[in-house]
């Protein structure tokens, strides 16, 4: 059942979405093993925790969750052989949105965070399968990628406000809502990563809640996971959730000023991938809560990303430098201009980090 864990869906529901998806794997499967493909298919993100989204038309219930498909091949010399078989598969379910990683077979033992531990959760039971493959070695994540998470929500909120698409192949299919819905959702999982919590849903399962109702209550907590499985408008105001997502930060690091928290992210930074996370907490912190510690420790971790461009990280700092002087409009959307080209780069190298797939661009487009 693919909708297992779902709360807010009915029991109808569940039933539309489980043959819905059936239906839709088996014409999939049946097309692979047409095309006679080294690959073995499988599936992961929120449905292979069996945490589904969907919006009803008309009495008629529909998929609004990405479908995540990870393609394992037995052999990669031929890329275009597997970008094939992705817009072929795209062409058959053209009623979802589907997305794709693919992996070499040799690559798959060193596939990390939570796309690794939301495979592991189907990896026995693929879609499609032509050939055996060791299993995945267990992965746990931990808090670093639970930040990680995070902040690609706040990132593609604070960056990527409407629907954008760029040659890189970064595009976004989501409201903003969507975005800082997901970024409370994975802010609460990040206070139980410890306790084999999964699906955003596990905190009520196992009742949990009951431990963080000072910052956030169990109404509130069902109302955004209401928004999110139902793909509804969510009753409870953004500066709330942002509200919520900065006190669940506070809680963690166990600091009770701003300046004590901002000193302790900073100290947090452990390596790239770190250091753009922190720098898109703290220009979140910033435009929430208008302290200017947060945008001098922005403009500080700037300067130590490597990965980029020096023009295009000094052109940040100059930018901070104009609102920290003078509180300038255009010098703030001048940062997140900017800053967007920096997440590109750290995109694809977060992809390859944790999927191992070299040919994200070409599959993405």
């Amino acid at each position: 059942m693919y909708a297992e864990k779902s709360i807010f869906l009915s029991k109808k529901q569940k039933n539309e979405v489980n043959n819905m998806l059936v239906n839709t794997f088996n014409r999939v499967g049946d097309y692979l093993s047409g095309y006679k493909c080294e690959a073995n298919l499988y599936l992961s993100g929120s449905l292979a925790r069996k945490e589904p989204c969907i919006k009803t038309i008309k009495n008629r219930v529909e998929l609004t969750s990405d479908i995540d498909y990870v393609i394992v091949c037995k052999h990669m010399e031929d890329d275009a052989k597997f970008v094939h078989i992705t817009r072929e598969v795209n062409k058959l379910c053209p009623d979802f949105q589907n997305s794709f990683v693919v992996i070499d077979e040799d690559k798959i033992q060193r596939i990390q965070s939570f796309f690794s531990r939301d495979l592991s959760l189907t990896f026995e039971k693929p879609l499609y399968k032509s050939f055996d493959l060791a299993t995945i070695p267990s992965y746990r994540v931990d808090s670093l990628n639970c930040i990680e998470s995070i902040t690609t929500q706040l990132a593609c909120y604070i960056l990527h406000p409407d629907f954008t698409y760029d040659k890189t192949g970064s595009s976004f299919f989501r409201k903003s809502e969507y975005h800082w819905i997901k970024s409370i959702l994975e802010s609460v999982r990040l206070l139980f990563i410890e306790r084999d919590v999964i699906a955003y849903n596990d905190v009520i399962h196992y009742d949990l809640i009951s431990e963080i109702n000072h910052i956030i209550s169990k109404d509130d907590l069902l109302e955004i996971i209401r928004s999110r499985e139902l793909t509804e408008k969510c009753e409870i105001g953004k500066e709330s959730i942002y509200q919520f997502v900065y006190d669940i930060f506070v809680y963690f690091f166990g600091k009770s000023t701003e300046k004590q928290l901002c000193n302790l992210m900073i100290l947090k930074i452990v390596d790239q991938y770190t250091c753009f996370q922190y720098a898109v907490l703290s220009l979140f912190f910033y435009l929430h809560r208008k302290n200017r510690i947060w945008l001098k420790a922005f403009a500080d971790i700037i300067g130590e990303i490597q990965f980029a461009p020096k023009t295009l990280t000094d052109n940040i700092k100059e930018s901070v430098m104009k609102c920290l002087n003078i509180f300038d409009g255009n010098a703030i959307e001048e940062i997140i201009v900017s800053f967007r080209k920096v997440r590109n780069i750290y995109v694809e190298l977060l992809h390859y980090k944790n999927t191992q797939e070299d040919v994200f661009s070409d599959i993405q487009q």
